[in-house]
This record gives C-alpha cells, structure tokens and sequence, in this order.
C-alpha cells in the first residue's frame, strides 16, 4: 500500500500477517458458465419440476425403458440414500426406495439377483408417496399411500429426478 489504507474489518492490513488471513477466511472457488438458452433456463438448471402432462398421473415415466446395468444402478443410487427393495423369491429384488421426512420415492425396474446384480436391466416407472406418521418400516410402501405428481413437494421432486436421472444416465 503505498497510499491511504486498506482495512479489513477496521484493521489497517498493513497490521494483519497473511497467516492470521488465511486462519480468519475461507474462500470457495467457483467455476461460472451460462448455457445456451434464456436467462430464466440457466437461472433454473437444476430445478426440475412436474410437467403440466404429468401433473395428474400417479407415477413418472420418463426414466421407462432405460436400459443398464444393473450394478451400475445399485451403485449410484446406493450411493445417494437410496436402498433396494423387498427381497422376493430367488433373491430377487424389483425396486429402490427412499424415505425423507413426510414423502418417499420409489423406482421400479425388471429386477435381478442380490448377489448378482452385473446385468442388463430396464427401468419401470418412479412412484412417490406421502408417508403416515409413525415408523417407517421396513422399506416397503403402499399403494394407498402413493401421490399424484402435483401433490409432491416441489424441492423433493427435483432433488429426486437429479438422483434418478444421474444414475441412469440421462439429463433431466
């Protein structure tokens, strides 16, 4: 500083030691990029929402008929909270669920072996549901319980799209 000051919080910096900064300040490094597209659909990335089509249907169909791997499929939604479903005969298994306060999320696929999950699968269809009070159970829902698309708080609905959407490989 060769004229006037700089202050950082009251304190002339030429009173303050590069250490005792870096101890006293964090900083987050922040990569900044715009899409094509309008101001309002970069503003928004990331924020998926129900489509006025889907608005009154009981489950999703967007992910319906993806096909992958099913070990890959385990892995990243394992990954994210999510847990396979009821264990059927054979050791099968035809679903992951997940439970987050008063809803919970349900994606159904062809199915395969829990001790062999190293093969092709498809993806059915994702279900939501509003979730009784009391305890949760042991993963399974029920029908009654599930909602219609629009009844689904919006936050959760996208939070779970990107999840979803991430493990199987396709940009919601």
């Amino acid at each position: 500083v060769d004229q006037g000051s700089i202050c950082v919080e009251g304190k002339d910096i030429r009173q303050i030691t590069r250490e005792s900064l870096r101890d006293a300040y964090g900083m987050v490094l922040q990569e900044t990029w715009l899409r094509s597209g309008t101001i309002r659909e970069n503003i928004t990335m990331g924020d998926i929402r129900v489509t006025e089509e889907e608005r009154e249907e009981m489950s999703l169909t967007r992910f319906e008929g993806r096909t992958l791997n099913g070990l890959s499929l385990s892995g990243r939604l394992l990954k994210t909270g999510w847990f396979r479903g009821e264990i059927l005969d054979a050791g099968f298994f035809e679903n992951f669920y997940r439970r987050d306060g008063s809803f919970g999320a349900e994606l159904t696929f062809s199915g395969c072996p829990v001790n062999y999950e190293n093969e092709e699968v498809t993806i059915h269809r994702l279900y939501f549901y509003r979730l009784p009070e009391g305890p949760s159970g042991n993963g399974a829902f029920r029908k009654e319980d599930r909602c219609l698309l629009r009844e689904v708080e919006p936050r959760y609905f996208s939070e779970v799209m990107l999840q979803v959407g991430k493990a199987v490989g396709v940009r919601v």
